[in-house]
């Protein structure tokens, strides 16, 4: 009975899941951090259960290196934008995970999350591509790394 669960489990966890191909296009008019795209997947959440229909989920793994416009220890991850054709999808600050066992002299592996739930604007298009913009913080400084064509999944 054990083995059937961990299988059914398994199942489920493989079919809620994937990776993408996320093209990197950094924004010219700002400063970028020294950032690595390890995973970023988008979905909305339909699975049985959720208390919203359209609630948009969002989970990355980032490595950030050190670079000469700040200190490792103090970029701060202050929140992210989605957004499609130039209209605001959701504006977040998220829950961040540092890896220490990864971490290293001259770069951090964070794990990001989304923390509450999303109710999505009617003009949002499920079958189009997002641009996801990681909107970082030292000092008095802004370091923007935006990622295009996201794909957004849907889970049942």
């Amino acid at each position: 009975m054990t083995k059937k669960i961990i299988y059914i489990f398994f199942i489920l966890l493989t079919a809620c899941s994937s990776s993408k191909k996320i093209t990197y296009e950094p924004i010219e008019d700002n400063l970028n951090a020294a950032i690595e795209l390890k995973s970023l997947y988008l979905w909305i959440d339909k699975m049985p259960g959720s208390d919203k229909s359209n609630n948009l989920r969002l989970s990355a793994d980032l490595i950030i290196e050190e670079s000469g416009d700040y200190q490792l220890n103090e970029l701060k991850l202050a929140k992210i934008n989605v957004t499609q054709d130039s209209l605001l999808i959701y504006n977040f600050k998220p829950l961040v995970k540092e890896n220490t066992a990864y971490n290293k002299k001259n770069r951090r592996n964070i794990i990001i999350s989304t923390i509450e739930k999303t109710e999505l604007p009617e003009e949002f298009d499920m079958k189009k591509e997002v641009e996801v913009k990681f909107v970082f913080e030292v000092k008095n400084k802004k370091f923007i790394n935006t990622f295009k064509k996201v794909k957004v999944d849907i889970t049942y």
